[in-house]
């Protein structure tokens, strides 16, 4: 109940000769302690930049030259409300989105669990500030995550700079 869990998923197609640095952006709230995977590959170093306008910048540096697909995963794990009192909970709560920097498409799904006694209201935009329709969780593609409670929502985005807000 103190922390909120959000589980990334991105799967990076990269054509021509292949790179050996993916580099993304996430908001500063999401912090600096996460550790991100590849499944396929190796990552050998990953670093954060300083935060700018809201963003930190990351690099990932692979340990060699990769092309095709690429299964990214990493687990940001915040707190909720103020951490010196265990009781308070925030009044609302922005998903992290990852941005990529550099990619030519960014697109994907939005999912929310949540525990059988909570309920959320929730405030899903794109890029443009339209609302995001909302899809049958049916729809939702095949994940490396196993979902641990029921899925409340799902949303499809089509550009990056998708939002998604949550409140209890």
């Amino acid at each position: 109940p103190q922390t909120t869990h959000t589980f990334m998923q991105a799967v990076v197609e990269v054509q021509g000769g292949g790179v050996r640095t993916l580099q993304l952006a996430l908001p500063e709230a999401a912090g600096t302690s996460l550790r991100f995977q590849a499944v396929g590959s190796q990552i050998v170093e990953q670093k954060p930049a300083a935060p700018q306008n809201g963003e930190r910048l990351w690099t990932l540096q692979f340990d060699r030259r990769v092309r095709g697909q690429i299964l990214l995963t990493c687990d940001i794990e915040l707190p909720r409300g103020d951490a010196a009192d265990p009781k308070a909970v925030a009044a609302s709560f922005a998903v992290p989105q990852p941005r990529f920097v550099e990619a030519e498409r960014q697109n994907g799904f939005l999912a929310v669990e949540a525990g059988g006694e909570q309920r959320l209201t929730m405030e899903a935009k794109g890029s443009d500030g339209a609302a995001l329709v909302e899809v049958d969780p049916l729809d939702l593609p095949a994940v490396y995550y196993s979902p641990k409670e029921r899925i409340v929502a799902v949303y499809r985005t089509v550009s990056a700079g998708a939002s998604l807000t949550l409140s209890e």
